[in-house]
């Protein structure tokens, strides 16, 4: 039979992969200069043991994790960091300085980068796990559910995942409240939905879902008692969520719209003064210009200011590579919509508001409705608006309908006709199957085999070979500064 791995044991493995590769990648390939922010070191501040954590995890200090990293040690001290959401480094920020104590032979420095990893990695197994049962309760079946949950483990972001970065966080509380919300509209969503939004801009479209299914609900049961329950509830929840959010637009509206007395250590006001960055608490006429706008935001002006991202802006012939490498995934997300209009165009034409009345439809297909759209409006989005390249890791945490598809190219053993192998060998695979299915959330190698099997489709194991390139190929480019997605 194999090794068997449970859910969150499987997660566990794919993240010690991405670890391996990235220490030996990180000291087998010369690091790129990419000429991006990195956030200024305190002189004199190393400890016993920096050097052990540098040495292994060193390669996920990259790219964005440099200011995840600086907020989490320094706070929002320059205006370009307003970009990122708090809720991430606030957690390794907490947690760091708690061990700061119990580790002194760790400067906190070097502290942040271990807790960061490592709470990404309690992340990535709790967002496998709220994957695996969201997509037993659409699909099912079990079996499918598990191959989701190892295409997830596979994910053509990986390395986004395991570095300071808020995706595997984003990840398991979205998974968490589709998971709530489509079960029973409770206020207990709003715990993981305004979480969602306090980690990542692109959580404002959890309202929308919440929105559209408590609406749903309202017209497919047309009762007083549902209408004022879920009307009551949904109204709740939003209120919490946006006094949530608006809380965080108040708090970047008095650090960088007020003149503060602010102490700074020595190098990161010299950092500022090299780099031509607005700090806390120094308004000025010239500086934050968003703090005059009728709604002073902080995020639409960061991205457009020092991110250049906007309509159609990044359409540019040396974003060519860029458009390429986020094809794939534009591909999935888009023909998966493609295919549910061809086939129930009725239904999608109705917005899934209503039962449907066409013969033979699936019950995952008109459960899978909201999240096609949600997972399109995102792709599309981000086809038009942010740098392309982003798309594949926003899709692959944002939305399971990528793992979903790809998982739906996966011919089971359960589908042989007697015609193609005796009816013995028919039935005795079949209740393999089924046992594996009913009784077992485990996986092993012979559960693979039997979806990794010659009736795969094609298309399948293209897809699947592109998940294992994208998690071996960025985990390399990352820690190494290379672009990637």
């Amino acid at each position: 039979m194999g090794v068997k791995l449970s859910i969150q044991q499987l997660a566990l493995a794919s993240r010690l992969v991405v670890v391996v590769i990235q220490f030996i990648s990180n000291h087998l390939i010369p690091d790129h200069d990419a000429g991006i922010f990195t956030s200024p070191v305190a002189p004199g501040g190393e400890r016993e043991l920096d050097w052990f954590v540098e040495m292994f995890l060193g390669g996920f200090r990259r790219w964005d994790g440099q200011y995840y990293l600086h907020i989490a040690e320094y706070g929002y001290t320059y205006e370009n960091t307003l970009a990122f959401f708090p809720l991430f480094p606030l957690c390794v920020r907490t947690v760091s300085h708690f061990l700061h104590y119990l580790l002194p032979f760790l400067s906190l420095r070097a502290l942040l980068l271990l807790v960061a990893v490592v709470l990404n990695i309690f992340f990535f197994m709790k967002a496998t796990q709220s994957l695996y049962e969201l997509s037993v309760w659409v699909f099912g079946r079990k079996s499918r559910a598990k191959i989701v949950a190892f295409l997830f483990c596979l994910n053509p972001a990986s390395i986004f995942f395991s570095a300071p970065y808020s995706e595997s966080l984003y990840a398991w509380l979205t998974f968490t409240f589709m998971k709530q919300c489509v079960q029973e509209i409770s206020v207990s969503i709003t715990f993981p939905l305004s979480l969602s939004i306090l980690s990542r801009s692109n959580g404002l479209l959890n309202i929308v879902f919440l929105a559209y299914i408590a609406l749903r609900k309202v017209i497919r049961e047309l009762s007083v008692k549902t209408f004022l329950g879920v009307v009551l509830k949904t109204a709740v929840i939003s209120f919490f969520v946006v006094f949530h959010f608006g809380l965080l637009q108040a708090y970047h509206f008095y650090l960088f719209c007020h003149q503060l007395s602010i102490t700074f250590p020595g190098h990161i006001v010299q950092y500022a003064q090299e780099m031509g960055l607005v700090m806390a608490g120094n308004k000025t006429e010239m500086s934050s210009p968003w703090c005059s706008q009728k709604i002073p935001l902080a995020y639409s002006y960061v991205q457009d200011h020092y991110w250049n991202v906007g309509f159609l802006r990044y359409y540019e012939w040396r974003q060519v590579p860029n458009f390429l490498l986020a094809t794939p995934v534009f591909i999935v997300i888009i023909s998966k919509f493609m295919h549910m209009f061809r086939f129930h165009r009725a239904y999608v034409l109705r917005l899934g508001l209503f039962d449907s009345v066409q013969g033979g439809m699936r019950r995952v297909d008109t459960e899978s409705f909201v999240f096609v759209a949600h997972a399109t409006a995102l792709t599309i989005f981000c086809f038009l608006f942010i740098h392309v390249e982003v798309t594949t890791r926003m899709l692959a945490s944002a939305s399971p309908i990528l793992y979903w598809t790809i998982a739906e190219t996966f011919h089971y053993a359960q589908t042989t006709t007697p015609q193609e192998v005796s009816k013995k060998m028919t039935e005795k695979i079949s209740k393999k199957i089924h046992n594996i299915d009913d009784e077992s959330d485990t996986i092993d190698s012979v559960f693979l085999q039997h979806c990794w099997s010659e009736k795969t489709n094609k298309s399948g194991r293209v897809l699947v070979t592109w998940c294992a390139a994208y998690f071996l190929l960025g985990t390399i480019l990352f820690v190494n500064n290379l672009p990637w997605t």
